[in-house]
């Protein structure tokens, strides 16, 4: 019976570089758990997260827009709540957190998508022109 290697680790080590800026990334990993790699492994991964990121491309557009519509959503529906005085949420709070918000957000979707498409989970198709282009 063969037992399944966890992959978490070596998904983690991937998407902190996909995310991390890069002269960054390194101190991180003891706060993951992770161990540190050789210069040699830092190396490697260093070029292969540039490689993966590449991958995302073809879908910057669709990735900028896409990313800027979902912070509009969120910032209405958490400026909802200023409405009430008593919530103690002021506009320019809210403001701070939708332009962290949209930066966190951007930082995911390009790591999740490099993950994606480097493994062939999802592939790019053609495009329909559905942001007008």
């Amino acid at each position: 019976m063969s037992e399944k290697m966890d992959a978490v680790p070596l998904l983690m080590r991937r998407i902190a570089w996909d995310i991390i800026p890069c002269e960054e990334v390194a101190d991180l990993f003891p706060k993951l758990g992770l161990v540190p790699a050789s210069d040699e492994v830092f190396d490697m991964e260093h070029d292969e997260s540039h490689r993966r990121i590449d991958l995302c491309g073809p879908l910057v557009n669709y990735i900028e827009v896409f990313a800027e519509i979902t912070n509009q959503v969120i910032k209405a529906y958490m400026l909802r709540e200023t409405e009430d005085e008593a919530s103690g949420i002021t506009a320019a709070y809210v403001e701070l957190l939708v332009q962290q918000n949209l930066s966190v957000m951007r930082r995911g979707i390009y790591a999740t998508l490099a993950q994606l498409l480097d493994t062939g989970v999802i592939v790019i198709g053609e495009d329909h022109g559905i942001l007008g282009s």
